[in-house]
């Protein structure tokens, strides 16, 4: 599959950026004044700040085949942790730049390669640019769940290639505001807004999907488990486990943090995913 994401992504903030689009804009006026924050408008993650990026390794299927297993961890949107970036802001661009000054979004400009190295140095620990703006926070703690409490034996790790792709593009947003930014319902239908602004996010992340073919798609986040366990299986009911392109999809909530599953219900999701493991 001759797939560029970053190309793609672009090309849908560009189709639905921009006061022309009035649903957009009247739906997110009325977040701003729900919230009673003026600055919320600097922040608007379709006009203000440009969509996550992704190198092309992220998503394409390695060609190694020791890999028995190849997991796609999934969230619901990526966060802009302004803490960590100015604490690395510095290292990363010489000088002090506001992080929504760096990932700000013009419909007239392509996407910065500098974007796409910070992005990419998040999720990645050993990179040759920015080896220090790894956030460990998340993705260390995602690594002790994966030996810890699914691959016990050593062998059955270093049979193990893992991706993080998130669903949805728009960069920064708290998950409430995301939700109501893209027009998701309070049931999660997603077909309310077919072909639209959340819909176009949702069909370029299934092309990355089957671009990187996993054995085993595990989501992280309720609400995202939510929504494509309706899109994916059964649009009246949820599924905790079911199967997609070929992998095995198992719906779970966020692992740690605010809100973060407890001791008993990680063995659990653990238990779930060794269970379903493909041998």
């Amino acid at each position: 599959m001759n797939l560029d994401v970053n190309k793609e992504v672009f090309d849908i903030w560009k189709e639905f950026s921009g006061d022309e689009n009035k649903v957009y804009k009247e739906n997110f006026d009325k977040l701003v004044s729900k919230n009673n924050n003026e600055k919320l408008k600097n922040k608007d993650p379709l006009n203000n700040l440009c969509p996550i990026t992704y190198k092309e390794d992220e998503y394409t299927k390695p060609e190694d085949d020791e890999y028995n297993y190849r997991f796609l961890f999934s969230g619901f949107n990526p966060s802009l942790n302004e803490k960590h970036y100015r604490e690395k802001c510095e290292e990363i661009n010489g000088k002090n730049i506001e992080p929504y000054e760096f990932f700000k979004y013009s419909k007239d400009e392509t996407w910065d390669e500098d974007i796409v190295k910070v992005d990419y140095s998040l999720r990645h620990k050993k990179t040759s640019s920015f080896p220090d703006n790894y956030y460990s926070t998340y993705f260390d703690r995602l690594k002790e769940f994966i030996e810890e409490d699914i691959f016990k034996d050593r062998d059955d790790r270093n049979k193990l290639h893992h991706v993080h792709i998130d669903p949805f593009f728009i960069r920064g947003t708290n998950q409430n505001q995301a939700r109501e930014i893209l027009m998701l319902n309070k049931k999660n239908n997603w077909k309310a807004m077919e072909d639209g602004f959340a819909d176009k996010q949702l069909k370029l992340f299934e092309k990355m999907i089957k671009s990187y073919d996993p054995t085993h798609i595990i989501i992280l986040n309720a609400t995202a488990s939510h929504i494509l366990s309706k899109r994916w299986k059964d649009e009246n009911d949820i599924k905790t486990s079911f199967e997609f392109h070929r992998a095995k999809v198992i719906c779970g909530g966020m692992l740690f943090g605010a809100g973060g599953m407890d001791t008993y219900s990680k063995e659990r999701f653990a238990k779930e995913i060794r269970k379903n493991l493909k041998r």
